[in-house]
């Protein structure tokens, strides 16, 4: 499958982050990816309206969403969960109105600083966003850092009670490689603000 074109306008030259041998934040696979350029990572906000679903009413989220190269992470993933999974909602792990406030935790996970809270150290991208629980599924990557970059692969869907990763329906979605200067101090700055970037 074609890779999806990602790459911010302006960089043209290839550059390979280091996987095998990085030190972890998730699970390795181990191998060099290769990497048409090195992505800025951004942040977008997004609201979820209140709808009512069978059963009952699921709540309004807001949250911030991920930008890769320019192009929303999110609409990306959720053109290809709606494959799998037609009953969820998924809402980035920058979730600004939960009811217990902003999880900062999920930022220092995304920055290394936390342990995952799945048993094989994927890290949690979106998960449901009416509860947020890993029980419902929630998609993940497989985040390494080098010395100057941060890589984001292997993108799956996968809950907190299976060791199953389907990452079939992601497959054409990474690797996604980012300056770790500039990740580091944007998601940092959400720690720093509570979800202001």
């Amino acid at each position: 499958m074609p890779r999806h074109d990602l790459s911010s306008p302006g960089v043209t030259d290839v550059r390979f982050c280091r996987v095998a041998g990085a030190p972890r934040i998730g699970a390795v696979r181990g191998s060099l990816m290769r990497v048409e350029s090195v992505l800025t990572l951004g942040l977008v906000p997004v609201r979820l309206p209140a709808v009512v679903v069978a059963g009952g009413r699921r709540a309004e989220r807001r949250f911030l969403d991920f930008l890769v190269g320019g192009q929303q992470l999110g609409r990306l993933v959720a053109e290809r969960v709606r494959l799998v999974d037609l009953a969820n909602a998924y809402a980035s792990v920058l979730v600004t109105n939960w009811p217990a406030g902003f999880d900062a935790q999920a930022v220092r996970q995304l920055l290394g600083q936390d342990r995952s809270p799945l048993p094989d150290g994927r890290i949690p991208l979106y998960v449901c966003a009416e509860y947020g629980g890993l029980g419902c599924g929630t998609i993940t990557a497989v985040i390494e850092r080098a010395s100057h970059a941060v890589t984001w692969h292997s993108l799956g869907r996968q809950t907190d009670y299976d060791l199953f990763v389907d990452e079939e329906p992601f497959e054409d979605l990474g690797p996604f490689c980012f300056s770790a200067a500039s990740y580091d101090t944007l998601l940092k700055s959400l720690i720093a603000g509570h979800a202001t970037p």
